[in-house]
């Protein structure tokens, strides 16, 4: 009786030191990784402010292919939301809404976990232009209820490399969009003005993703029309034989431009949900629109306009333009009525 009472004694000692221990855990924890990127604020958080492009990148993501991700609200905007659902412990169920976008600065987010466990965390990129590129900071923080803080001090070691992967796979993605920014840059050839050129009314704005099927060639501008009917034709079969339905206006991006050659990328939007073909996404983001009134064939006084009022107001262009056709040829006939919508991707 006497030993079982001394067992008894020593487990209620050893319960009280455990408790004594516990309490000293702290109830938060904070994980942050960084990384140097040789590319633009603007050029990297493009693959963080989408939460549709964080597939691009993300380590959670990457780990289970099979995981359903679901989308609400404008992407890019504040009030948007991610939803997960993955029968991998690793990823588990849970949502993310953005709470606060500062330009190309920074980002906040909220993470509702349900499982395999339940909690809530805030976290964040953060961006800072530097000498050499910018300093990219990826960020987690969160209470801990009392039963977790043994948890904490291993949190560091479970979501630190998963960061430390994800901001690696983000810096290749930025600096290739900033290789690709630098030699169109430098193929770009100096517009020259026509001594009657009148500027066309040139909006700041900002446009969405959407998802699109396409076709790439390249050619001369004299073959342009021909090569554009050609392209928009094997994505019309692709479509047709898929019984997918376009859902918005064909458009044609412009990878690169001398005067005398193009690569063009002829796409007609569809519906993400809905497809069965293999789409590409859109560039979401801030841009300089023009939209032209006219005959094709004058659409360079659009291009012009955008040229002149990105260099009149010190805007820097960041990637290939695309026009919009929002006017069907077969339904009006008359060019001066067509409607083309033109975009450059802006800083």
């Amino acid at each position: 009786m006497k030993v079982f009472k001394l067992i008894l004694g020593i487990l209620f000692v050893v319960l009280i030191l455990i408790a004594f221990w516990w309490a000293t855990l702290a109830d938060n924890y904070y994980v942050e990784r960084r990384i140097s990127i040789k590319a633009t604020p603007a050029q990297i958080m493009a693959s963080t402010k989408s939460f549709k492009n964080w597939k691009n990148w993300s380590p959670w993501q990457k780990a289970d292919p099979e995981a359903k991700f679901t989308y609400e609200g404008e992407d890019g905007t504040v009030g948007s939301s991610m939803r997960w659902d993955s029968k991998a412990d690793t990823v588990g169920i849970g949502t993310m809404t953005m709470n606060q976008i500062y330009g190309d600065d920074s980002i906040r987010y909220t993470i509702i976990f349900e499982h395999p466990w339940q909690m809530v965390s805030d976290g964040g990129f953060n961006c800072v232009a530097t000498d050499s590129g910018s300093l990219l900071t990826w960020y987690d923080k969160a209470d801990l209820p009392f039963e977790m803080r043994p948890v904490g001090k291993m949190i560091d070691d479970m979501i630190g490399p998963k960061f430390e992967q994800g901001l690696k796979a983000i810096k290749e993605i930025a600096e290739a969009r900033a290789a690709k920014a630098s030699v169109m840059k430098e193929e770009a050839p100096s517009m020259e003005y026509p001594e009657d050129f009148e500027m066309l009314p040139v909006e700041e704005t900002t446009t969405s993703s959407f998802f699109y099927v396409s076709s790439v060639d390249s050619c001369s501008v004299e073959e342009l029309s021909q090569t554009l009917g050609m392209l928009y034709g094997e994505v019309k079969q692709i479509l047709d034989e898929k019984k997918v339905a376009p859902t918005g206006y064909p458009f044609a991006i412009y990878h690169n431009w001398d005067g005398k050659n193009t690569t063009v990328e002829a796409g007609i939007p569809v519906d993400k949900g809905k497809r069965k073909v293999d789409a590409m996404e859109s560039y979401a983001g801030n841009v300089l629109k023009v939209v032209f009134t006219g005959p094709y064939e004058e659409t360079e006084t659009a291009h012009l306009s955008i040229a002149k009022y990105a260099d009149d107001n010190d805007i820097e262009i960041t990637g290939a333009p695309w026009e919009v056709y929002v006017t069907d040829p077969t339904q009006e006939e008359d060019p001066s009525k067509w409607i083309i919508e033109i975009y450059y991707p802006v800083k």
